[in-house]
């Protein structure tokens, strides 16, 4: 087969001529007696998970799974915060409400009924009629 052979080249029997490469030489599998065997090398262990294994500055770690993340708490917290804030609002509002109606109560009472009875009857009058 000559070198310059492509894929393209007829041949006289009409078939596409295809460069073929040498065959791969064989390796032995074991080493021969006479060369020494060098002990081998001790590796570090391997870090699967840089990020477990590097210092809490250097990189930043994801949550495991099902455990909130760092701002989630802090987010919740400040929830929880405001719904205490509202909760205290709440209760002081009510007494102060309390407060107002025991103290006022009676007479704002008091007030409202004399001024309906000094303003006269809370009926609307008619005209009479004058045939």
């Amino acid at each position: 087969m000559d070198p310059t052979d492509t894929l393209t080249h007829d041949s006289d029997d009409g078939a596409g001529a295809v460069p073929t490469l040498p065959p791969a030489p064989v390796l032995p599998t074991t080493p021969p007696a006479d060369v020494a065997v060098a002990t081998p090398m001790s590796l570090p262990p391997l870090r699967l998970n840089p990020a477990a294994n590097a210092s809490y500055g250097v990189m930043p770690t994801k949550p495991r799974a099902g455990e909130p993340s760092p701002a989630a708490l802090r987010a919740a917290e400040q929830r929880r915060q405001a719904k205490k804030r509202r909760r205290i609002r709440r209760i002081a509002m009510l007494v102060v409400t309390i407060a107002v109606g025991v103290v006022a109560g009676p007479p704002l009472a008091t007030w409202i009924g004399d001024q309906v009875d000094s303003a006269g009857s809370t009926e609307t009058e008619t005209p009479a009629d004058t045939d």
